[in-house]
Parts: C-alpha cells; structure tokens; sequence
C-alpha cells in the first residue's frame, strides 16, 4: 500500500512540474516509450554497465534532467 502511495506522489509531483514548465512556455510532450525508437545513426552503442549505473543513480536521487527526444 505504501508503495502505491509512493507512486501517487511521485506521479502529482511529475504533473505539478509538467504543468509549471507548460505555464513558462516550454515545450511538454509525454510519449508512449513504443513511439521512441533509437536512431540508425547513433555512434554510441549502449554498454550494460552504463545502462545499470545510470538506472541506480535515477533510482537513488531520481531524474535530474528529462531526456532528450528528437
């Protein structure tokens, strides 16, 4: 239960931030991750160890900065 607690606070704080951002006039979009596809000409191929390093920084003190989506 106190996870999904956790869950409505995080989602009415992600709201609060999308709202303020669209009042400031920046662009918000949020997308289906099935409209997100990765780029033929990315140099970059994704490392394991940089992908699980990443996801226990987002899950120890969250996503700092939204990502990027051309």
């Amino acid at each position: 239960m106190l996870a999904g607690l956790q869950a409505g606070h995080v989602q009415a704080a992600t709201d609060r931030k999308l709202a303020g951002a669209a009042e400031a006039g920046r662009a918000v979009a949020l997308l289906t991750l099935d409209a997100i596809h990765p780029r033929a000409d990315d140099t970059r191929p994704a490392r394991a160890d940089h992908v699980l390093a990443l996801a226990e920084s987002v899950a120890a003190v969250g996503l700092l900065q939204p990502p990027a989506v051309d």
